[in-house]
């Protein structure tokens, strides 16, 4: 309430604080439409919508397994969509890679460039045609690499970081450790977090790593993965865990220490809350570490939509004392119709 009443430099106080609110509701609503999953809930009541990741059906995807982004992928997936009775329209994927898609244009010539206009070098690849139609490139700077753990908690309400994640070799043959993966023995090192509707804690990494040997590798055993909460919960118990997992190590490695030499590769919710207790999710190597997802379908109001309850708007709060409250809300949720006729392209990789 006193900045409304002075000329600060910056202008209005209450219409900056409008625009950021905004700005920052946006990000977290952009974020969610992609990575949202309203099952991380330990009582079922969910803090999120469900996002495509969570939308689109369990078995609708292609995995590229560690490689870059390449022309005969976005064909293979729009041909699925067609399969499934749907007509791709737009593909929504990260910056990087669409920069790497056209990068692998540059040698083959597929593209006749034009003559420089005024120094002026270079092409942009704006969409595709395939046997299914034209699919529309859509560059997100929401959609990232899969992210490495945080260097500290991000909100003070955040749990408590959990007392120690330990792994070993399940010999059920439900995992595809050949995948992204040398040949031979290699090991692997976790981390994890805990998490709630505040936010995230800080890592707790694993005190040894888990061998995985190629006769392992073969038969398709995966590996067992045991959270034990914190000692001490606090007031603001774990909802979800994020599981991250370290690129495969030579037989011996030491246990990596860094944050960023981890990456997110699943996310699982709190089968426990209590002070000790354990949740033991299964790591099948369906996501590898430090790649990217991105989203083909059918951009259609028939198969996919965005329901409004209410419009973005500004609801004033009760005056308790010498300041204004008041909050940025939105009242929505995703729809997808059709969980088929949109399509995963998981475990995208680098071009180096």
């Amino acid at each position: 309430m006193p900045a409304t009443l002075v000329h600060p430099a910056h202008g209005d106080v209450i219409a900056l604080e409008n625009q950021n609110g905004i700005l920052w509701l946006l990000e977290r609503v952009e974020n969610s439409l992609f990575t949202a999953d309203s099952t991380l809930a330990f009582d079922g009541e969910a803090e999120q919508w469900d996002g495509l990741d969570a939308l689109i059906d369990a078995t609708s995807f292609v995995d590229l397994e560690g490689q870059p982004l390449q022309e005969a992928d976005v064909e293979e997936a729009s041909n699925l969509i067609v399969e499934a009775y749907g007509y791709p329209t737009d593909l929504f994927m990260g910056t990087r890679e669409l920069s790497d898609l056209t990068k692998t244009m540059y040698p083959r010539e597929r593209v006749n460039l034009p003559a420089p206009v005024n120094g002026t070098i270079g092409q942009a690849i704006n969409a595709m045609s395939t046997q299914a139609g034209t699919i529309e490139f859509n560059p997100d700077v929401f959609i990232r690499r899969l992210p490495s753990p945080p260097a500290a908690a991000s909100h003070g309400n955040a749990p408590v970081t959990p007392a120690s994640i330990v792994g070993a070799l399940n010999a059920s043959a439900q995992g595809d450790f050949n995948k992204g993966v040398q040949a031979g023995p290699v090991e692997f090192a976790y981390a994890v977090t805990a998490c709630n509707r505040f936010g995230e804690s800080t890592a707790v990494i694993s005190v040894a790593n888990v061998a995985m040997p190629q006769a392992n590798k073969d038969a398709g055993d995966h590996i067992d993965l045991t959270i034990t909460n914190a000692a001490a919960i606090g007031a603001f118990p774990p909802e979800y865990f994020r599981v991250y997992r370290s690129i495969p190590l030579a037989t011996g490695a030491p246990v990596p220490t860094l944050n960023t030499e981890f990456s997110l590769i699943m996310q699982v919710p709190a089968a426990f809350q209590g002070a000790g207790l354990l949740t033991v999710p299964a790591d099948v190597n369906f996501l590898l570490p430090f790649t990217s997802i991105a989203y083909m379908g059918e951009l259609t109001p028939q198969v996919i939509t965005f329901r409004q309850l209410a419009p973005l708007m500004r609801l004033d709060l009760a005056v308790l004392a010498p300041a204004y409250r008041w909050m940025i809300l939105l009242y929505g949720i995703p729809i997808l119709f059709a969980p088929r006729k949109w399509l995963r392209m998981i475990n995208i990789g680098r071009l180096v």
